[in-house]
């Protein structure tokens, strides 16, 4: 993997390349790495200040967690129209590195009620997601290395011949 002359070392993990490409394309500012973030909406208007509370809130609870987020889908959903009732559904959908996804839905009357309780829940489940992986990696690390050997207390004893 190549990049504006720079090499990446084989042996970094696959989280640390993806983080490695994604800084040489331009996709981190001054605080950060960004995540992409798609609003859409199905039967709702949903203007400036409704993408400025969902952005505002995927930031603030997603923020720590960007390095290892691709892209954030946020839809709005207005399931009974003009009638009323708890009928605005947002469904959040992250996908994350290196593989996998997190796809939470919340329903309230309230278009900002839902996605607060959604971007909460979204973001407890990315993070255990995450700590899961991390997990994992720690337990086949060194993936291919020798294994340590079981040290004993008792000095070795020498069969009687």
């Amino acid at each position: 993997l190549l990049r504006r002359g720079r090499s990446v070392n084989s042996n970094l993990s696959v989280i640390s390349k993806s983080i490695l490409v994604r800084k040489l394309q331009g996709e981190f500012t001054e605080r950060g790495p960004c995540m992409r973030i798609q609003v859409r909406s199905k039967h709702v208007e949903v203007d400036a200040s409704v993408r400025a509370h969902i952005d505002r809130r995927l930031h603030f609870g997603l923020g720590r967690l960007s390095p290892r987020i691709l892209r954030v889908t946020v839809q709005i959903v207005d399931l009974n129209g003009p009638r009323g009732g708890e009928d605005k559904v947002c469904r959040i959908e992250i996908r994350m590195l290196p593989t996998g996804s997190v796809i939470v839905e919340d329903t309230d009357a309230d278009l900002y009620v839902a996605v607060n309780r959604a971007v909460d829940r979204a973001a407890r489940s990315a993070s255990r997601a995450i700590k899961r992986t991390q997990d994992i990696e720690r337990r086949s690390w060194p993936p291919d290395g020798p294994r340590p050997a079981l040290v004993s207390s008792e000095p070795d004893e020498q069969p009687a011949a």
